[in-house]
């Protein structure tokens, strides 16, 4: 009986269609799937937003305000700014500061920061001679790995190669 059992499982097992076999299928057409994929998260972002109550004219002044916070008041050298926390400081919902961020500014929260972190960034390595790690301490940036990724995402080189380029320049 033992046997029979053990045979009968082997031999089921053996006929199903293995778990993975949708994920080899979607390899074989990868640029297909990239357009297709840019266009359902466009189509997921004004489905995400379709009911808000947030109007034009209220998602522009929120953005003018988030530029002042982030850029003029320097709110990115906090280390530790939250999408909550900038919102607790604008007096505005978190839903709407991330819907202002998200299609007003188009850019996720993280982007933004970290690119005004970058702009000062950069600034900081034309003008003085302080390690990179420094730099990326002073601008807001926990770890220099994540300064690294988020230099090269925003400038397309590394902060080493940028700060070279600058010193060439002087």
């Amino acid at each position: 009986m033992t046997s029979v059992t053990i045979w009968l499982l082997l031999y089921w097992s053996l006929r199903q269609k293995p778990g993975f076999d949708k994920i080899y299928h979607l390899t074989e057409q990868p640029e297909r799937s990239n357009v297709l994929s840019d266009k359902a998260a466009e189509r997921s972002t004004s489905a995400k937003y379709q009911h808000s109550a947030l109007s034009d004219e209220q998602a522009n002044r929120i953005a003018r305000k988030i530029h002042n916070a982030v850029v003029t008041e320097k709110l990115y050298l906090e280390p530790d700014l939250t999408l909550y926390k900038l919102a607790e400081y604008l007096k505005v919902s978190a839903n709407y500061v991330s819907q202002t961020l998200n299609q007003t500014l188009g850019q996720s929260f993280f982007d933004y920061v970290n690119k005004a972190r970058i702009d000062a960034a950069t600034e900081l390595l034309r003008a003085n001679d302080k390690t990179v790690l420094d730099i990326a301490m002073a601008v807001g940036f926990n770890a220099r790995s994540s300064f690294y990724k988020a230099f090269k995402t925003h400038t397309g080189m590394t902060p080493g190669e940028y700060k070279k380029g600058a010193c060439v320049d002087r």
